[in-house]
Protein backbone atom coordinates (compact mmCIF):
# COMPACT_ATOMS: atom_id res chain seq x y z
CA UNK A 1 0.00 0.00 0.00
CA UNK A 2 1.28 3.45 -0.91
CA UNK A 3 2.06 5.97 1.79
CA UNK A 4 1.84 9.56 0.57
CA UNK A 5 1.81 8.16 -2.96
CA UNK A 6 4.88 5.95 -2.54
CA UNK A 7 4.98 2.13 -2.17
CA UNK A 8 8.22 0.75 -0.71
CA UNK A 9 9.22 -2.89 -1.38
CA UNK A 10 11.94 -3.76 1.15
CA UNK A 11 11.87 -7.57 1.13
CA UNK A 12 11.78 -8.67 -2.49
CA UNK A 13 14.63 -10.83 -3.80
CA UNK A 14 15.54 -12.94 -6.85
CA UNK A 15 16.94 -16.42 -6.38
CA UNK A 16 18.90 -16.87 -9.64
CA UNK A 17 21.84 -14.80 -10.90
CA UNK A 18 21.33 -13.09 -14.26
CA UNK A 19 21.79 -9.93 -16.32
CA UNK A 20 19.04 -7.55 -17.53
CA UNK A 21 16.29 -8.23 -15.01
CA UNK A 22 13.42 -5.66 -15.12
CA UNK A 23 10.70 -5.04 -12.53
CA UNK A 24 7.22 -4.04 -13.69
CA UNK A 25 5.00 -1.89 -11.37
CA UNK A 26 1.25 -1.68 -11.85
CA UNK A 27 -1.81 -0.28 -10.10
CA UNK A 28 -5.43 0.03 -11.27
CA UNK A 29 -6.03 3.04 -13.44
CA UNK A 30 -2.38 3.81 -14.16
CA UNK A 31 0.03 2.74 -16.88
CA UNK A 32 2.56 -0.01 -16.09
CA UNK A 33 6.02 1.31 -15.25
CA UNK A 34 9.19 -0.70 -15.92
CA UNK A 35 12.41 -0.30 -14.00
CA UNK A 36 15.75 0.17 -15.62
CA UNK A 37 17.48 -3.18 -16.26
CA UNK A 38 19.63 -4.52 -13.44
CA UNK A 39 21.77 -7.57 -12.70
CA UNK A 40 21.58 -10.15 -9.95
CA UNK A 41 24.96 -11.64 -9.04
CA UNK A 42 25.80 -14.74 -7.04
CA UNK A 43 26.85 -14.11 -3.46
CA UNK A 44 30.57 -14.47 -2.82
CA UNK A 45 31.60 -18.05 -2.09
CA UNK A 46 32.36 -18.90 1.49
CA UNK A 47 36.09 -19.57 1.90
CA UNK A 48 37.24 -23.17 2.38
CA UNK A 49 38.15 -24.07 5.94
CA UNK A 50 38.88 -27.79 6.01
CA UNK A 51 39.38 -31.00 4.02
CA UNK A 52 37.15 -34.06 3.88
CA UNK A 53 37.45 -37.50 2.26
CA UNK A 54 34.47 -37.80 -0.07
CA UNK A 55 35.65 -41.11 -1.60
CA UNK A 56 37.25 -43.24 1.09
CA UNK A 57 40.00 -45.81 0.37
CA UNK A 58 38.81 -49.41 0.27
CA UNK A 59 40.41 -52.79 0.88
CA UNK A 60 42.92 -53.54 -1.90
CA UNK A 61 45.69 -56.06 -2.60
CA UNK A 62 49.38 -55.33 -2.15
CA UNK A 63 50.70 -53.24 -5.03
CA UNK A 64 47.31 -52.68 -6.67
CA UNK A 65 45.90 -49.14 -7.04
CA UNK A 66 43.70 -48.33 -4.04
CA UNK A 67 40.09 -48.68 -5.13
CA UNK A 68 37.87 -46.77 -5.42
CA UNK A 69 40.10 -43.84 -6.38
CA UNK A 70 40.54 -41.67 -3.28
CA UNK A 71 38.93 -38.21 -3.43
CA UNK A 72 39.53 -35.33 -1.01
CA UNK A 73 37.41 -32.16 -1.08
CA UNK A 74 37.88 -28.65 0.28
CA UNK A 75 34.76 -27.60 2.21
CA UNK A 76 33.57 -24.41 3.86
CA UNK A 77 32.50 -24.04 7.48
CA UNK A 78 29.01 -25.39 6.69
CA UNK A 79 30.35 -28.53 5.01
CA UNK A 80 29.53 -27.30 1.50
CA UNK A 81 31.96 -28.02 -1.31
CA UNK A 82 34.27 -25.05 -1.95
CA UNK A 83 34.12 -25.28 -5.75
CA UNK A 84 36.42 -22.29 -6.24
CA UNK A 85 39.31 -24.03 -4.48
CA UNK A 86 42.06 -25.05 -6.91
CA UNK A 87 44.99 -25.45 -4.52
CA UNK A 88 47.03 -28.60 -4.04
CA UNK A 89 46.08 -31.37 -1.64
CA UNK A 90 48.59 -33.95 -0.38
CA UNK A 91 47.89 -37.40 1.07
CA UNK A 92 50.22 -39.54 3.17
CA UNK A 93 50.03 -42.66 5.28
CA UNK A 94 48.45 -42.12 8.68
CA UNK A 95 48.14 -45.40 10.58
CA UNK A 96 50.69 -47.82 9.13
CA UNK A 97 50.12 -51.27 10.68
CA UNK A 98 52.04 -53.15 7.98
CA UNK A 99 55.07 -50.89 7.79
CA UNK A 100 54.22 -50.17 4.17
CA UNK A 101 55.23 -47.39 1.81
CA UNK A 102 52.67 -45.31 -0.08
CA UNK A 103 53.33 -45.19 -3.84
CA UNK A 104 51.75 -43.18 -6.64
CA UNK A 105 50.95 -39.49 -7.13
CA UNK A 106 50.41 -38.08 -3.65
CA UNK A 107 49.98 -34.34 -4.39
CA UNK A 108 47.16 -33.29 -6.71
CA UNK A 109 45.66 -29.92 -7.68
CA UNK A 110 41.95 -29.70 -6.93
CA UNK A 111 39.40 -29.26 -9.70
CA UNK A 112 36.15 -27.61 -8.58
CA UNK A 113 37.30 -28.18 -5.03
CA UNK A 114 38.08 -31.91 -5.38
CA UNK A 115 41.43 -33.70 -5.72
CA UNK A 116 41.35 -37.26 -7.10
CA UNK A 117 44.16 -39.74 -6.30
CA UNK A 118 43.89 -42.66 -8.75
CA UNK A 119 47.39 -44.18 -8.60
CA UNK A 120 47.94 -44.74 -4.88
CA UNK A 121 49.16 -48.17 -3.75
CA UNK A 122 50.78 -49.72 -0.67
CA UNK A 123 53.51 -52.35 -0.83
CA UNK A 124 52.88 -54.26 2.42
CA UNK A 125 49.83 -56.09 3.73
CA UNK A 126 48.17 -54.85 6.91
CA UNK A 127 44.81 -54.25 8.58
CA UNK A 128 43.77 -50.75 9.61
CA UNK A 129 45.77 -48.43 7.36
CA UNK A 130 44.59 -44.81 7.16
CA UNK A 131 45.44 -41.87 4.90
CA UNK A 132 45.92 -38.28 6.06
CA UNK A 133 45.16 -35.30 3.80
CA UNK A 134 46.67 -31.83 4.14
CA UNK A 135 46.51 -28.51 2.27
CA UNK A 136 47.96 -25.10 2.99
CA UNK A 137 45.83 -23.00 5.39
CA UNK A 138 43.13 -25.70 5.68
CA UNK A 139 42.42 -28.11 8.52
CA UNK A 140 43.54 -31.58 7.51
CA UNK A 141 41.63 -34.82 7.88
CA UNK A 142 42.14 -38.59 8.20
CA UNK A 143 40.41 -41.32 6.21
CA UNK A 144 38.53 -44.26 7.58
CA UNK A 145 40.56 -47.42 8.18
CA UNK A 146 41.15 -49.87 5.34
CA UNK A 147 43.07 -53.10 4.74
CA UNK A 148 45.75 -54.13 2.27
CA UNK A 149 45.56 -57.85 1.52
CA UNK A 150 48.44 -60.08 0.50
CA UNK A 151 48.86 -60.56 -3.22
CA UNK A 152 47.83 -64.01 -4.48
CA UNK A 153 50.68 -66.31 -5.47
CA UNK A 154 51.47 -66.45 -9.20
CA UNK A 155 49.70 -69.11 -11.23
CA UNK A 156 51.69 -72.32 -11.44
CA UNK A 157 51.53 -73.93 -14.88
CA UNK A 158 51.95 -77.72 -15.12
CA UNK A 159 54.78 -79.10 -17.22
CA UNK A 160 53.96 -79.86 -20.86
CA UNK A 161 54.94 -83.44 -21.66
CA UNK A 162 55.57 -85.05 -25.05
CA UNK A 163 55.69 -88.84 -24.80
CA UNK A 164 57.67 -88.96 -28.05
CA UNK A 165 57.04 -89.94 -31.62
CA UNK A 166 55.85 -93.34 -32.87
CA UNK A 167 58.34 -96.09 -32.18
CA UNK A 168 58.66 -99.83 -32.49
CA UNK A 169 60.64 -102.20 -30.32
CA UNK A 170 61.75 -105.79 -30.33
CA UNK A 171 60.83 -108.32 -27.71
CA UNK A 172 63.62 -108.90 -25.17
CA UNK A 173 65.68 -106.00 -26.58
CA UNK A 174 66.34 -102.94 -24.43
CA UNK A 175 64.07 -100.07 -25.56
CA UNK A 176 64.86 -96.39 -24.79
CA UNK A 177 62.05 -93.86 -24.44
CA UNK A 178 62.29 -90.64 -26.51
CA UNK A 179 60.02 -88.40 -24.38
CA UNK A 180 60.60 -84.73 -23.44
CA UNK A 181 58.99 -81.91 -21.45
CA UNK A 182 58.99 -78.15 -20.97
CA UNK A 183 57.80 -75.87 -18.14
CA UNK A 184 57.14 -72.13 -18.66
CA UNK A 185 57.62 -71.48 -14.94
CA UNK A 186 60.99 -73.22 -14.79
CA UNK A 187 60.17 -74.36 -11.26
CA UNK A 188 62.35 -77.45 -11.02
CA UNK A 189 63.70 -79.79 -10.00
CA UNK A 190 61.13 -82.10 -11.54
CA UNK A 191 60.25 -85.74 -11.03
CA UNK A 192 59.03 -88.09 -13.73
CA UNK A 193 57.15 -91.38 -13.74
CA UNK A 194 56.81 -93.71 -16.73
CA UNK A 195 54.09 -96.35 -16.85
CA UNK A 196 55.35 -98.81 -19.45
CA UNK A 197 51.93 -100.36 -20.01
CA UNK A 198 52.98 -103.90 -19.07
CA UNK A 199 52.50 -103.56 -15.32
CA UNK A 200 55.92 -102.04 -14.65
CA UNK A 201 57.07 -98.44 -14.19
CA UNK A 202 60.14 -96.26 -13.83
CA UNK A 203 60.73 -92.94 -12.05
CA UNK A 204 63.48 -90.41 -11.54
CA UNK A 205 64.37 -86.75 -11.10
CA UNK A 206 65.33 -84.06 -13.60
CA UNK A 207 67.28 -80.87 -12.99
CA UNK A 208 66.68 -79.38 -16.44
CA UNK A 209 63.93 -79.28 -19.01
CA UNK A 210 64.24 -81.45 -22.11
CA UNK A 211 64.71 -85.16 -22.74
CA UNK A 212 63.30 -88.00 -20.65
CA UNK A 213 64.95 -91.24 -21.72
CA UNK A 214 64.73 -94.20 -19.34
CA UNK A 215 65.00 -97.72 -20.81
CA UNK A 216 62.84 -100.82 -20.49
CA UNK A 217 62.76 -104.37 -21.85
CA UNK A 218 59.48 -105.96 -22.96
CA UNK A 219 59.28 -109.73 -22.65
CA UNK A 220 56.16 -110.25 -24.76
CA UNK A 221 55.09 -108.81 -28.11
CA UNK A 222 52.06 -106.51 -28.24
CA UNK A 223 50.84 -102.89 -28.39
CA UNK A 224 51.70 -101.11 -25.13
CA UNK A 225 50.45 -97.70 -24.00
CA UNK A 226 53.28 -95.76 -22.41
CA UNK A 227 52.28 -92.85 -20.16
CA UNK A 228 54.83 -90.24 -19.05
CA UNK A 229 54.05 -87.89 -16.14
CA UNK A 230 56.24 -84.98 -14.99
CA UNK A 231 55.66 -83.10 -11.71
CA UNK A 232 57.22 -79.74 -10.84
CA UNK A 233 58.55 -78.64 -7.46
CA UNK A 234 55.18 -77.07 -6.57
CA UNK A 235 53.19 -80.23 -7.24
CA UNK A 236 51.73 -79.43 -10.67
CA UNK A 237 51.77 -82.40 -13.07
CA UNK A 238 51.44 -82.94 -16.81
CA UNK A 239 51.12 -86.21 -18.74
CA UNK A 240 51.19 -87.60 -22.25
CA UNK A 241 50.80 -91.10 -23.72
CA UNK A 242 51.72 -93.03 -26.84
CA UNK A 243 51.48 -96.56 -28.16
CA UNK A 244 54.58 -98.70 -28.61
CA UNK A 245 54.42 -101.78 -30.87
CA UNK A 246 56.65 -104.61 -29.65
CA UNK A 247 57.36 -107.41 -32.12
CA UNK A 248 59.35 -110.63 -32.19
Amino acid sequence: AAQNGVATFSSISIDTPGSGYVLAASTPGAAVANSTPFDVVAPPAAPPTHLAFIAEPGTTRVGDPISPAVQVAAEDSTGALAVAFTGTITVALGANPGGGTLHGTQTVSATNGVATFSTLSIDQAGAGYTLSATASNLTGTTSQGFDIDSAPPPTNHPPVVNAGGTQSALEAVLYQLNASFSDVDGDGPWTYAVNWGDGSSSSGSLSAQGAIGPSHTYVLPGAYTITVTVTDSHGASGSDSKTLNVTL
